[in-house]
């Protein structure tokens, strides 16, 4: 996750776990991350098994 308010921030790494293995296969996520009010940008990152890689990305607002 990305602080966009502040760009001299670090951005923040968070670790997840998948729950279910499925088609539609589901991760989890422990802890609290977003401690900082603000613009963010979440980005995702999928590594396929050919080292593919595919880049998402959603902007949202922390009140």
């Amino acid at each position: 996750m990305i602080y966009k308010d502040n760009l001299e921030i670090e951005p923040i790494q968070v670790p997840f776990s998948e729950i279910q293995q499925s088609k539609n296969v589901q991760f989890k996520i422990n802890g609290s991350y977003l401690a900082i009010e603000g613009n963010w940008t979440l980005q995702l990152r999928i590594v396929d098994s050919e080292d593919n890689e595919k880049v998402f990305q959603k902007d949202f607002i922390v009140y």
